[in-house]
């Protein structure tokens, strides 16, 4: 079947911005630029709608943008760019890595709203804010800490990582029962019990690589692996992680990766390429300037 992908962009200026490629029988199509715009380093697609990341001289924010391409609302609520953007039920939440802060935005007939902004402090690495029982839930990674949030955006649990382990993305089990958090700083997995949120286990991903994407396909935890510059695969039963398998990215600096059709699809920032993976192998690749950042529609 054929798959619609939009890959974002970290830099500013020419060719940069949002691309739109084609995923069929395992091959990438050329990409086009779908939409000109500087910052677009987190995205995700929900509908005929792409919310974005952006930036430009008057500061930094969040963007709605059409199934053609044109950018239909803005809002500009932070200096630096967030990190992290998500969309569900007519709510946009983002982490903003540098100025320590989540944000929840109202998105109703395209109309954006600044509802919330907790203020974790500058610097304090705020990596994803993610939907979570009734409210949400995010990640610090600087602080080595993940948040619990109510539906009013109040933080009600605070939940603690060994020291310089460094959460940056958090999945969850298929039965729900689990939480798997990929570590920046110590490059390590860990497994918690998502009632209690107790640590279960924790494994190494590599001695000198930096966890980035995590994502869970067919009971199977996929995480990209900056500077090693490889996926590795893991599972869990048994109440233990174990490392499945560990193969190249084919590219350089996987910042994001995301699965579609059974296919591994890596942005890889350093070397300008979207490579698509399949059973360990790179079957695909593209050219696509500075790409950072994947969704599918």
């Amino acid at each position: 079947m054929k798959k619609e992908i939009f890959c974002g962009t970290y830099g500013k200026g020419e060719g940069n911005g949002i691309y739109r490629f084609f995923l069929e029988d395992g091959k990438l199509s050329e990409p086009v630029l779908f939409c000109r715009l500087d910052g677009t380093k987190y995205l995700t697609a929900e509908g005929n709608r792409i919310y974005t990341l952006f930036s430009n001289d008057e500061g930094a924010g969040v963007a709605v943008i059409d199934s053609e391409g044109n950018m239909i609302s803005t809002l500009i609520h932070e200096e630096v760019s967030s990190c992290f953007i998500g969309y569900d039920k007519e709510l946009i939440r983002c982490a903003n890595y540098h100025e320590g802060t989540f944000s929840f935005i109202s998105c109703q007939n395209d109309e954006l709203k600044l509802l919330h902004k907790t203020v974790i402090g500058r610097g304090a690495g705020c990596h994803q804010l993610i939907p979570f029982e009734n409210g949400s839930i995010g990640a610090c990674l600087k602080r080595d800490e993940m948040y619990v949030f109510d539906d009013n955006y109040n933080i009600v649990r605070t939940i603690m990582f060994p020291e310089g382990s460094g959460p940056r993305h958090v999945v969850f089990s298929e039965n729900g029962k689990y939480m798997f958090v990929a570590a920046e700083l110590s490059d390590e997995l860990f497994a918690l019990d998502r009632e209690d949120f107790r640590i279960i286990d924790k494994i190494k991903l590599g001695e000198s690589g930096v966890p980035a994407a995590i994502r869970l396909q067919d009971g199977l935890i996929h995480v990209s692996v900056r500077e090693a510059d490889f996926i590795c695969k893991a599972e869990f039963s048994d109440n233990k992680l174990r490392i499945e398998d560990i193969h190249p990215c084919g590219g350089r600096h996987p910042r994001d990766m995301i699965i579609v059709e059974g296919h591994e699809i890596c942005a890889n920032l350093q070397s300008d390429s979207v490579t698509c993976i399949r059973d360990g192998r790179v079957v695909s690749e593209i050219r696509i300037p500075q790409a950072v950042s994947l969704t599918v529609r």
